[in-house]
């Protein structure tokens, strides 16, 4: 015969047991297709906890107000919403197929912005290159820079003007978006080199000039009588891609020439 004591202590265990099974589980919304969500039904909740961002005293919150806080594919489009809460459609139309996350055609590069002018861009373009040079050459070199710019070309004697771009042939070719270009030759007599490292700056995502890598190279013949060098034997170990405060590119290729010589 079990004790009143005994049976006493069992029916507390039992009471504890009871308490620590039990479970809940969040409330989800319903999915109805591509970029369109419904709202949980009859579901109150904070700004966090609710998909929407609806906060818990709003008892009859839009549509629109729910549909705007939701997460959609990130392209650029317009919100398409109907129904009323907590009946809501929430669908999100992209204005155009094969656009990524920033709305930029993917066959294009990435393209950061900025505020320099090809003029600045050319300047501190090729003071990196200084510092590229003398990264991988010893010795005692004097240098010799130039400048050539479209518009307001100081390297090519061209104040406040436009220059054409007939100034500057590769490989004998013109290439019409040209905006600017420099480079700076390293001339070291003991070891007979006559470096140069340059850039051309374009208004557009591509040129001829993208196939000369190393393999192919390319010559570089610069008109203005005040650049009194022309250049050998180049190529393009790197570029840029930016785009100007008017959201035009400027794409910057960098390159490397054997050798430069006398006009």
């Amino acid at each position: 015969m079990i004790s009143n004591k005994l049976l006493m202590v069992l029916v507390i265990a039992g009471l504890l047991v009871a308490g620590c099974t039990s479970t809940s589980t969040p409330p989800q919304g319903n999915q109805t297709g591509p970029g369109q969500v419904t709202p949980p039904q009859n579901q109150s909740g904070n700004a966090s906890g609710n998909p929407g961002g609806v906060p818990a005293n709003a008892t009859n919150p839009s549509c629109d107000s729910y549909c705007r806080g939701l997460p959609h594919i990130q392209c650029v489009g317009s919100w398409n919403i109907s129904g009323t809460y907590p009946g809501c459609v929430c669908g999100f139309d992209c204005e155009a197929t094969g656009q990524n996350a920033s709305g930029q055609n993917p066959d294009e590069p990435i393209a950061t912005p900025t505020n320099l002018t090809p003029k600045e861009m050319v300047q501190n373009g090729m003071a990196r290159q200084k510092s590229d040079f003398y990264l991988s050459n010893t010795g005692v070199y004097t240098e010799k820079s130039y400048t050539w710019l479209r518009e307001g070309s100081d390297g090519g004697g061209f104040l406040g003007g436009t220059a054409p771009p007939t100034d500057v042939l590769f490989d004998g070719t013109t290439i019409t978006s040209i905006k600017a270009s420099g480079f700076t030759v390293f001339d070291n007599e003991a070891g007979g080199s006559d470096k140069a490292y340059g850039l051309a700056i374009f208004n557009e995502t591509h040129t001829a000039l993208d196939g000369y890598t190393g393999s192919d190279t390319f010559d570089i013949t610069y008109f203005p009588s005040m650049i009194d060098k022309d250049l050998k034997d180049c190529y393009v170990y790197t570029k840029d891609f930016n785009v100007d405060a008017h959201g035009g590119w400027l794409l910057t290729y960098y390159f490397k020439c054997a050798r430069a010589v006398a006009k």
